[in-house]
């Protein structure tokens, strides 16, 4: 199959669609800079450009992120759609299948200009990016649930690894909020009053979703930072638990060890050490008064009590 593909729409419109560019030749690369350019098609063919919308005369470069549906990659791993397009030619450069992008191809006969053509596009990746999030969002519920109920070390691993998935998305659908936001404010006598209110309700459009996707953050953060709560509070419960043992067990300890002590065998006190001999046991009690005074001490000038 051919990596570049034209098809025709509308009236002498064209759309050429660039698949797995990175095999591209020489001579392809130098038919798209004959439509595009150079510096453009340096952008249509960049690895991993980040979401940008650039304006020229004539003509509009931009680059934008979708949700990836491949079977075996992860969702928020967003897959790049580079979209160059003038009045009569738009050219679509993808590395993989994009449905957006095909889900608009397949309407190429009710869509009869380049404007509408992206517009399209930006519809249809909108759509599924808020299908998405509203599927992550039940799935958020559903642990959140989870998580109250029996919080764990796995269930606060489950919500983390949820707010890794939004901090992803995040990451590219701000400055797609952004490069929609240009897109709209774009004055060029390309798109009509109507194509360009449609782009402006496509800019609100993403700017709910990344406030969705704020809210849904700092959701997360509440019930990780509720799960780590109850988890201390079950630790603190067993450490309660422990240190009463320990308050019966200790003086019981202490006691055994006193009277268990063989004061005759001590420096000082053995045989031949003269009156020392019968204070023995009373030296080792006030040896212990004065540790434990002096533990209190250091205790009150730390402010541990």
């Amino acid at each position: 199959m051919p990596e570049i593909q034209r098809t025709s729409f509308g009236i002498n419109k064209t759309f050429v669609e660039v698949e797995n560019y990175e095999n591209l030749t020489a001579e392809d690369v130098t038919e798209l800079e004959g439509i595009a350019g150079e510096a453009d098609v340096k952008t249509l063919v960049m690895s991993s450009p980040r979401p940008k919308c650039v304006g020229g005369e004539d003509d509009i470069l931009i680059v934008l992120r979708g949700i990836n549906f491949i079977p075996g990659d992860e969702p928020d791993d967003m897959i790049s759609v580079r979209l160059w397009l003038d009045k009569d030619t738009i050219i679509a450069s993808q590395r993989r299948s994009v449905a957006s992008i095909d889900t608009a191809q397949s309407r190429l006969g009710k869509i009869t200009s380049t404007p509408d053509f992206l517009w399209t596009v930006i519809e249809e990746m909108q759509q599924r990016i808020e299908t998405h999030i509203g599927e992550l969002d039940e799935q958020v519920d559903n642990a959140e649930d989870l998580a109250l109920s029996d919080p764990n070390k796995k269930r606060r691993l489950d919500i983390l690894e949820f707010r890794r998935s939004v901090i992803a998305l995040r990451r590219y659908l701000l400055p797609q909020r952004e490069t929609l936001m240009t897109l709209s404010r774009l004055r060029t006598d390309m798109f009509t009053d109507e194509q360009q209110q449609g782009f402006l309700d496509q800019y609100y459009r993403a700017a709910r979703i990344c406030d969705s996707l704020d809210a849904l953050r700092e959701r997360l953060s509440l019930i990780q930072e509720e799960i780590t709560a109850v988890i201390s509070d079950r630790m603190n419960q067993n450490m309660y638990v422990l240190s009463i043992i320990s308050l019966v067990f200790l003086p019981l300890g202490f006691l055994t060890g006193l009277f268990g002590i063989n004061v005759g065998g001590m420096p000082m006190v053995t045989d031949g050490g003269g009156a020392l001999a019968p204070l023995g046991f009373a030296i080792v009690v006030g040896l212990c008064i004065v540790c434990a005074v002096g533990i209190i001490v250091v205790m009150r000038i730390k402010k541990w009590i």
